[in-house]
């Protein structure tokens, strides 16, 4: 099992961290609201501390959502990023074993071309 990523923390991880917005104006339980997973594995504890508005102040963040909700076609509703919340997927579920290959497989096809060198 993995460590929690919270640095100086040696507990064993339990979850990982997904990133909700509901949708401008839109009660939540009346649709679904964009979800990142943010491959953040943590403790019980150190999820508690997770504050959604923390994540979401970062406007890197807050364009990846509009990005999300136009690929989606569900840009004419913006993300209401004030009603921002966080939910817990624990780290041995389909969904989060999912989505650690399909990362594994685009961090795999991103190399460098033979020759060349990173900085």
């Amino acid at each position: 099992m993995t460590n929690c990523q919270r640095k100086g923390c040696d507990k064993q991880a339990k979850f990982g961290v997904k990133l909700c917005v509901p949708a401008m104006g839109w009660p939540i339980d009346q649709h679904n609201p964009l979800a990142v997973l943010l491959g953040y594995e943590v403790c019980k504890e150190h999820f508690d501390e997770i504050v959604p508005k923390e994540w979401i102040k970062d406007d890197r963040m807050k364009e990846l959502f509009r990005i999300a909700a136009q690929a989606l076609g569900s840009d004419a509703v913006p993300p209401d990023f004030e009603r921002v919340f966080k939910r817990s997927v624990p780290i041995d579920s389909k969904e989060w074993q999912d989505f650690l290959r399909m990362r594994a497989e685009r961090e795999s096809e991103v190399t460098p071309p033979s020759g060349h060198f990173w900085r």
